[in-house]
């Protein structure tokens, strides 16, 4: 274990190859930004590296940050690498809440969203979409 803090740990193992796998979870009740990095996971220091979503099946290239708002009670999963061909992956990013996500039916309410770029290339692009129940 790489850390642990208030429900929010961080698990990383290295893999034959020398990649790193690396487990965010959240065992709170509420979305949590949990993180760490190439370096703290025993990566060698580089310009960037391969950061691959376990759960997506889809690569990103970051600039060392290993970081997301976890789900309440979830886990994300990624296998961290050095690579050349960290460029030809998009950037990751990580989407943030101000507050919480939750709101009373009928209330107005303002939700501030932040987004992240992680990666050593920039974002583009980058969209937020919101969606609500029938009726609101």
């Amino acid at each position: 274990m790489l850390s642990s803090d208030g429900g929010r740990r961080v698990v990383t193992k290295e893999m034959a190859d020398g990649s790193r796998t690396v487990a965010l979870f959240n065992e709170t009740s509420q979305p949590q930004r949990i993180g760490t990095t190439a370096a703290a996971v025993g990566l060698p220091d580089e310009p960037a590296y391969r950061l691959r979503d376990l759960w997506q099946h889809k690569d990103y290239n970051t600039a060392g940050a290993i970081s997301a708002t976890v789900p309440a009670h979830g886990t994300l999963l990624y296998r961290t690498s050095v690579s050349r061909r960290w460029a030809s992956y998009s950037p990751a990013v990580e989407l943030g809440t101000g507050g919480t996500p939750f709101i009373k039916a009928g209330t107005p309410a303002t939700l501030t969203t932040v987004v992240t770029d992680l990666g050593r290339t920039p974002a583009r692009s980058v969209r937020a979409t919101l969606t609500a129940p029938d009726g609101w």
